[in-house]
């Protein structure tokens, strides 16, 4: 099986210096980069990544939307994922609280589950 390419997801990154560093850094470091806007919450995790077997749908109700910055990584090993996060670091970018992988199971959840799930997580933990 394929390895999926590097990729990184970006949603609600209001802070528009802060969204430039970061894409900064991902183009230094070859790793592609896309956003999610508001309206793209609805959608499968996988659709969002690009992945096989995954198209657009249209959500039966209206979906809240999350008012946190999230970083979705896919196809990142540990290694360059450490890499990327102390790069980051080192620009002066200001820690990001919400990051999430790709997973065999979360490809199959909305983006809002996925944000849902990552903000109790974090409730837990904190």
């Amino acid at each position: 099986m394929k390895k999926p390419e590097e990729l990184v997801l970006l949603y609600h990154f209001t802070e528009v210096e802060k969204e430039e560093k970061i894409k900064a850094v991902l183009q230094r470091m070859k790793i592609k980069c896309k956003n999610i806007s508001g309206e793209m919450i609805s959608q499968k995790v996988g659709y969002l990544a690009g992945l096989p077997g995954f198209a657009a749908t249209v959500s039966p109700e209206p979906v809240e939307p999350f008012d946190q910055e999230v970083l979705l990584m896919q196809g990142i090993s540990k290694k360059r994922m450490d890499e990327m996060l102390l790069k980051f670091e080192e620009n002066g970018i200001e820690k990001i609280r919400c990051k999430a992988v790709v997973t065999p199971y979360n490809v199959f959840w909305t983006f809002s589950r996925l944000c849902s799930t990552i903000q109790k997580e974090h409730s837990l933990l904190n």
